[in-house]
């Protein structure tokens, strides 16, 4: 697996909030990442056409198959799960119980925003082949960048105002808000 620096932002995360959302487009890492950093914590894909059924049909009872929490990957496929887990960190308390990942979808961010404000981080994923156009562009070339370690930029676009720094496989990218 590739280093990636959303590593300790996501573990920092996990210590402060119930639920940790990771979205970005299909092949942008969020699978591998997940499952490499908590490869302790129970893995569920609601790709598989029987997960997803229980996990839409009875969502208390797909939960309670979890008491210490899961990561659920492709969670945009039962937003039912959402309403329930919002029940089942308040009543549990416990940081980094659930971890999300979904493709970078407006459903998924309105539901994860409407049903779980407060409680859930959003982190996103860009795949390789962007962060490195916006490399391009930041820098000019791709040639001074260590790529599986861009420091330099992260430590560049941190201090820019209104700017957010985006992780990806081997480079970063960055959002500038106007």
């Amino acid at each position: 697996m590739i280093p990636r620096h959303a590593t300790p932002r996501l573990l920092r995360l996990l210590q402060g909030f119930p639920i940790v959302t990771i979205t970005g487009p299909r092949q942008s890492g969020k699978t591998t990442l997940v499952r490499n950093l908590l490869a302790d914590k129970p893995y569920v894909s609601l790709e598989a056409p029987a997960q997803r059924e229980f996990a839409r049909s009875q969502p208390a009872d797909f939960l309670l198959q979890f008491p210490q929490g899961a990561v659920i990957d492709e969670a945009q496929n039962a937003p039912e799960l959402l309403s329930q887990m919002q029940g089942v960190v308040d009543a549990s308390g416990v940081m980094g119980q659930f971890v999300l990942t979904g493709s970078q979808n407006l459903s998924l961010l309105a539901s994860v925003t409407q049903s779980l404000a407060g409680r859930t981080a959003l982190v996103e994923l860009l795949p390789k082949a962007l962060a490195l156009v916006v490399a391009v562009l930041v820098v000019g070339s791709t040639d001074s960048l260590d790529l599986p370690d861009c420091s330099c930029l992260l430590d560049l676009f941190d201090s820019l105002r209104n700017c957010l720094v985006i992780e990806s496989n081997r480079s970063i990218a960055v959002r500038c808000m106007v």
